[in-house]
């Protein structure tokens, strides 16, 4: 049986929640979805193996909320990622007061490289970030010499992601195109080998190609 809560933060802010009958364990556990969470994402987190009842739940030592695990002594639900600062990544973390503590990571999604304005034949340290969801990293060539006017000329794979936030930092070519035509060029860096404008997550960055003297 699920049974769906309201519940209030402390800043009086409403979660949806679900408790989940599980195995009741000899110990308390709390434990988070995900290592790694973008901003603005949902935090899952699950309680297993607490007495029945209302069990109060901390984010870094402040309250977050009261939940109910009811006879199953389980919890299921999602409150939102906290803001982030001035950092790459930071990390929280959450426990009740009964005992039991987990620890969760907090990134944004984006990518810079080194010099931010790169001859076109150069290379760059490409720095990307936040792609929690991990996998392959490409970086798609697009020559956009126009708002509304682009096509793209080449996808390179950069590389594998790594870390629970998805991270990678590699040397590469500021703009791996034979003969490249003059103008702005967009390179999109995603986590998808099919190119897609402005999918989500992405990251872009610029290259720009001056027109030969005549």
């Amino acid at each position: 049986m699920i049974a769906t809560l309201r519940l209030f933060t402390a800043a009086t802010a409403t979660l949806a929640l679900a408790a989940v009958v599980v195995p009741a364990a000899s110990a308390g556990t709390i434990a988070v979805a995900q290592p790694c969470v973008r901003t603005e994402s949902p935090v899952g987190v699950s309680l297993s193996g607490y007495a029945p009842g209302y069990v109060e739940i901390q984010l870094d030592g402040s309250y977050l909320s009261e939940v109910d695990t009811e006879e199953s002594g389980a919890f299921t639900g999602t409150f939102p990622a906290p803001s982030l600062g001035s950092a790459r990544a930071e990390t929280h973390t959450v426990s009740t007061t009964q005992g039991g503590s987990a620890t969760f990571s907090v990134t944004p999604t984006g990518a810079t490289q080194k010099p931010a304005y790169p001859k076109p034949t150069g290379k760059v340290t490409l720095d990307a970030f936040g792609f929690v969801e991990g996998g392959t990293l490409y970086a798609h060539y697009v020559h956009h010499p126009t708002d509304v006017k682009y096509s793209l000329s080449k996808t390179v794979a950069l590389g594998k992601l790594t870390g629970a936030c998805g991270n990678l930092r590699k040397k590469v070519a500021a703009l791996p195109v034979k003969k490249p035509k003059p103008g702005v060029w967009i390179v999109q860096v995603d986590n998808r080998k099919a190119y897609k404008k402005q999918v989500a997550p992405s990251a872009e960055l610029s290259v720009y190609v001056a027109k030969k003297a005549k």
